[in-house]
């Protein structure tokens, strides 16, 4: 016993920090003091966790699911990255990262994974609503001020997916054919900006495969770009069963394999032990670990107390973030904002009028604690001066009403109560004799931590509910359920939904007749198999009147908003959208309405690009309001009625067409491969290369006011040294009567390039809120390795001599962009 004690007081020792102490040689010392077998099992998780060495005080590094806020219990919900994309605002996003970090260390965990920083490339992508939009220096600079916001708190940011991860389609086995010049300039700078300007601490490999190899043994990919190129010296961790080997994995870059150590854990001792794998390469995996949870005082106590609530400060952030991401795309004859001093009735119309659409589905969804709709919203604001009305028009057919216990009966130990019996398997087949039983009184679960029980465990688990559903009335019903993994329905003995594969949560439904007061058998079957787990059973009653409602209402009101757009079932983690419009039932809704021939109001929720050139042509005003998280409603409310100004851009191209995208030639795949043919021509520089008219443009959105940039100058004529910088000036004018922001948008484009560049492209840009009247002077600068691109020939970035052009303005394609010529003469 004595021995014991005397090693444990001497381990506590060697991990004490000093101020005069070198981390690097206390990292080399704790490797040194560990056995081979410890190092290999650093090399695996335990579902959300690493593994801790308790021998010698190396503690677990607790993981969370990000980045719309942390799914782990009740949270904050921010809105979606799109939308944080859409403010423009670098200190919003670094705000919004320290406000997440704060509720991650509350909840006693040690990193976030986030943020998600790939290019929305095709409109259908189904995460789409997790990435700052189709530019890599807008989506570099906003998510690098998020990682920085994240680690200000000591949590750990976690940049993902690395790299060329822009489709759910096949996510698992697509192969990215990609050419180098093209993988750097566009789809790595947010990883290179994340690692070298916000020193992430660690970075998620993609599960996807990239030129013939997958992501997490991409030697190329996380040796010679990320380590050797970059200098990164944090970890790698793998995406949840993104590891398909070992030898390859353990070779080439991947440090920790999550959720579980299936392939490092298990067989690497055997290929160190043989000289397959040299030592040295699981000790730099080691040592980045440790080091990593040094630099961040991870073996100090972390204990969390914060001097504020982080909850009820985070709720007026939350709505700081909807408000400046909403996007006013089109507003005739000024009908926004609102006067509520001059209506008496308004008409919410639409299925997103009284369900707030906070994000979209898969592992980002947050678990909020409440969430305002815009009738909520109005309803408290306004609803003792108005008449509000609220029809939702049409009912979706995704929306899952859970069936109360009320409905549910089953026999329990001799007895009938309320719900169903629930059988819990230790596996993912409902194999051998259940580990528990227990009555669940409705069937909607939301499992992020600890599981169903401790006898079950969080991963690898099945349950099968068996009970009778007894309705209260009769008429036609669609009973559904929604899942994340595999999920069976069984109705009389007939299976009528089997969806018995992995996947992100999604939603199925069975349309039939229900009658009042009879039995109806029900047995549902769920497997989970990896991260978070979540299964609900419920039901929506069919109502033919919904449309004539909804058109009555519009008929009854002075004005009418229409709330339309898509919801966590339409846009999710796992897969892709089949399609870029709305729902066909709200586009009848729309028509319906349109033919009244009154004003309306579009508000729309949505991640990626809705391409629908009629629907915002009939509408009077258009508000992209994204996923807007939980405080959606208010902030979607004062946009309206002018409370708040609109200062949204952007962060992606709408088309007209999905024939206008530049990956509408190589989207899907082709033989479980994705061509990335378009090059650098993605986004804006696709449309401004073909000429092709988009009906709203990157870095579009308009205000309650009008700006004015005029006095530009450029510092100098001429760049002669590689340190040389240029220093744009503008001067920037409200001329308005209402307070407002501006976007300063800073393009550069080419004279005769030498090698194929885009017609312009973004370098910098400024967010500048202004007073009426009030003017201001902006300075945006660049250096000569902004205008640098890849030379694959030389493997470095080259600067060509020249002459360049300086374009500012509020949007990429505005006709007034001011512009300026300058030139590169480097000796």
């Amino acid at each position: 016993m004595r021995k014991v004690i005397v090693t444990i007081i001497v381990s506590v020792t060697l991990i004490q920090l000093t101020a005069q102490q070198n981390i690097d040689e206390k990292v080399n010392e704790l490797v040194s003091r560990l056995t081979l077998q410890e190092k290999i099992e650093l090399l695996g998780g335990t579902g959300f966790d690493s593994k801790p060495v308790e021998r010698l005080g190396i503690p677990a590094i607790k993981m969370a699911d990000g980045p719309l806020g942390i799914r782990w219990g009740n949270a904050t919900a921010f809105p979606a990255t799109i939308a944080l994309g859409a403010t423009w605002d670098k200190q919003l996003a670094y705000n919004v990262g320290k406000g997440i970090a704060k509720e991650v260390r509350d909840k006693g965990r040690d990193m976030l994974l986030a943020p998600c920083v790939n290019l929305v490339r095709t409109p259908h992508g189904g995460r789409n609503f997790e990435s700052y939009g189709e530019d890599p220096v807008l989506t570099a600079v906003l998510s690098t001020s998020y990682i920085k916001g994240v680690q200000s708190e000591d949590v750990l940011a976690c940049i993902k997916h690395y790299a060329v991860n822009n489709q759910e389609y096949k996510r698992m086995t697509i192969d990215a054919v990609i050419d180098e010049r093209v993988l750097r300039e566009i789809y790595l700078p947010a990883f290179k900006s994340g690692v070298q300007n916000g020193n992430v601490a660690t970075v998620m490999s993609a599960y996807n495969v990239l030129n013939g190899t997958y992501c997490s043994e991409n030697d190329f990919l996380l040796n010679t770009i990320l380590k050797n190129d970059w200098g990164f010296d944090g970890f790698v961790v793998s995406d949840w069963g993104a590891v398909h080997s070992t030898l390859g994995t353990a070779k080439y870059g991947v440090d920790i394999e999550m959720p579980n150590g299936k392939y490092l854990n298990e067989t690497v001792t055997e290929l160190v032990e043989n000289g397959d794998v040299d030592q040295e390469i699981i000790n730099d995996k080691v040592r980045r670990l440790i080091k990593v949870a040094m630099r961040f005082g991870f073996f100090d106590d972390r204990s969390y107390q914060s001097k504020e609530d982080p909850y009820d400060a985070n709720k007026k952030l939350a709505y700081d973030a909807a408000a400046a991401g909403i996007v006013l795309l089109k507003n005739t004859n000024s009908i926004l904002p609102i006067n509520v001093d001059e209506v008496k009735t308004i008409a919410l119309i639409g299925p997103n009028a009284a369900v707030n659409r906070a994000g979209g589905g898969g592992s980002s969804r947050v678990n909020y604690s409440y969430s305002v709709s815009p009738f909520d919203a109005f309803m408290s604001k306004y609803g003792d001066k108005l008449k509000i009305i609220s029809e939702p028009g049409v009912r979706s057919k995704t929306e899952l009403n859970i069936i109360p216990s009320q409905y549910l009966k089953t026999e329990f130990n001799g007895e009938i109560v309320s719900g169903f019996t629930g059988q819990y398997y230790n596996n993912k087949n409902l194999e051998g004799d259940p580990e528990l039983v227990r009555v669940d009184e409705k069937i909607d679960f939301k499992w992020v931590a600890g599981g169903p029980a401790e006898s079950i465990g969080v991963d690898n688990f099945s349950v099968r509910w068996k009970g009778k559903l007894i309705p209260e009335t009769s008429g036609k019903f669609e009973l559904g359920v929604a899942s994340d993994d595999g999920v069976r329905l069984f109705i009389n003995g007939e299976k009528v939904i089997d969806e018995w594969i992995d996947r992100a949560v999604a939603y199925n439904g069975y349309a039939l007749a229900l009658e009042s007061g009879k039995e109806y058998n029900i047995i549902i079957e769920y497997y989970e198999n990896g991260g978070a787990a979540e299964v609900g059973f419920g039901w929506i009653k069919a109502d033919s009147q919904l449309l004539d409602k909804a058109v009555a209402a519009a008929k009854a009101a002075d004005v009418v908003v229409v709330f339309a757009g898509l919801s966590e079932h339409y846009e999710s983690e796992g897969y892709d959208r089949p399609d870029l419009t709305l729902p066909e039932d709200q586009l009848k809704l729309l028509a319906a309405l349109d033919q009244l021939g009154k004003e309306h109001v579009l508000v729309i929720n949505n991640g990626g690009q809705l391409v629908m050139p009629e629907v915002y042509a009939n509408a009077d005003a258009v508000l992209e309001a994204w996923f807007p998280g939980q405080e959606g409603g208010n902030a979607i409310a004062d946009i309206l009625t002018g409370v708040v100004n609109p200062s949204g851009k952007l962060p992606y191209t709408i088309g007209k067409k999905w024939q206008d995208y530049s990956s509408y030639d190589y989207y899907p795949e082709e033989n479980d491969q994705i061509f990335y043919k378009d090059g650098l021509f993605i986004g804006y520089r696709h449309f401004d290369k073909n000429e092709i008219e988009a009906d709203f443009n990157f870095g579009f959105g308009l205000s309650y006011t009008q700006f004015k940039i005029d006095d530009v100058k450029l510092s100098a004529s001429k760049i002669s040294s590689e340190a040389d910088q240029l220093t744009v000036t503008c001067k920037l004018t409200n001329t308005g009567d209402v307070a407002g922001a501006e976007v300063i948008q800073l393009y550069t484009a080419y004279e005769n390039p030498k090698v194929v560049r885009p017609e312009k492209d973004l370098k910098k840009f400024e967010k500048v809120y202004l007073e009426p009247g009030e003017t201001r002077v902006v300075e945006l600068s660049v250096i000569p390795s902004d205008l640098a691109y890849y030379s694959i020939e030389k493997r470095s970035w080259v600067t060509d001599n020249g002459k360049y052009y300086i374009l500012l303005g509020s949007s990429s394609r505005e006709q007034d962009l001011v512009q300026r010529v300058f030139e590169i003469d480097l000796k």
